[in-house]
């Protein structure tokens, strides 16, 4: 397993201070920094974070990586 990271953007608000990288590795090459990426960057966070819930509950399935966010 891979060390977390610490975030202090807006971004992460409502999330845990540590993440798992790989986990959030998708949205913060989305945001890149950029104000007008935020948006796109939280969906992608978000919809990592419904592949992980379902994966944790044996309910994953390669169709949820390409559903469109």
């Amino acid at each position: 397993m891979s060390k977390p990271i610490r975030v202090s953007h807006p971004m992460y608000n409502l999330l845990p201070t540590e993440i798992p990288a790989p986990f959030s590795q998708p949205a913060l090459e989305i945001w890149q920094g950029e104000k007008s990426h935020v948006s796109a960057a939280q969906q992608a966070l978000y919809h990592r974070a419904r592949c992980n819930r379902a994966a944790r509950r044996g309910e994953h399935s390669a169709a949820m990586e390409r559903r469109s966010l």
